[in-house]
């Protein structure tokens, strides 16, 4: 159950992504290599068959490329605005296999081993309880489901970066930033195995020299193993 702290936190949240939805919806996407590569490796691990959850959907863009690949997609996300768009651009390309719902992870009613792949992507940062969302989706996973994440960790990223998210908490308290939490790659990867996943792959892309792009988000896939 959610605290009244956790409530007004993700009720601040969802105000924030709420007053910034139409900008976010017509943004074009940061690095467009990065997120084509995120989306080929991601459905390397989609079927026909497959039942998909995707939290902290926003806009929809992404459950709507990987629509095509699977049977169906929940598609959530604490914004209505976010949402509001996204059912629109799903109505605009006539997409019938994707259903979008506004709600926070922990309002989400899902059976134990029922979804066979869940998105997060771009959200473990945001969320005040990071272990008990990962723990959840390993729940709702079948076994051999994958939790497919990007997650930008701070605590490893450039001089800049980590100085910005110090500074956060001011342009947070005017709601000009949602809460976000800083945390490295390692302690990332310690709260999927302690869940009980295994990580399966892990991807971040590189520069002109083949340098890891020190600022860029971790994408990993994590596997709830087939029995125990």
């Amino acid at each position: 159950a959610m605290t009244s702290k956790d409530e007004s936190s993700s009720s601040n949240s969802a105000k924030f992504w709420d007053k910034i939805a139409d900008g976010y919806s017509k943004k074009p996407i940061g690095d467009e290599a990065a997120y084509q590569e995120k989306l080929r490796i991601t459905q390397a691990y989609l079927r026909p068959h497959m039942e998909v959850l995707e939290y902290g959907c926003g806009t929809g863009g992404t459950a709507l490329i990987h629509a095509p690949h699977v049977k169906h997609i929940l598609a959530t996300d604490v914004s209505r605005n976010m949402i509001d768009i996204a059912r629109r651009r799903a109505a605009e390309g006539k997409v019938d296999n994707v259903t979008f719902k506004r709600a926070s992870i922990e309002e989400l009613d899902i059976p134990d081993n029922s979804k066979d792949a869940v998105l997060g992507l771009s959200i473990l940062h945001l969320l005040d309880d990071r272990e008990g969302s990962i723990r959840r989706t390993y729940r709702w996973l079948k076994p051999g489901g994958v939790f497919i994440t990007s997650t930008p960790c701070v605590k490893d990223m450039g001089a800049m970066a980590r100085m910005f998210a110090r500074s956060a908490s001011l342009f947070q308290y005017f709601g000009l930033l949602p809460t976000f939490y800083a945390f490295s790659r390692d302690e990332l990867a310690s709260c999927f195995k302690n869940s009980g996943f295994v990580i399966e792959h892990e991807w971040r892309p590189t520069d002109d020299k083949g340098k890891i792009k020190k600022d860029s988000a971790i994408f990993m896939v994590a596997k709830k193993p087939s029995s125990k």
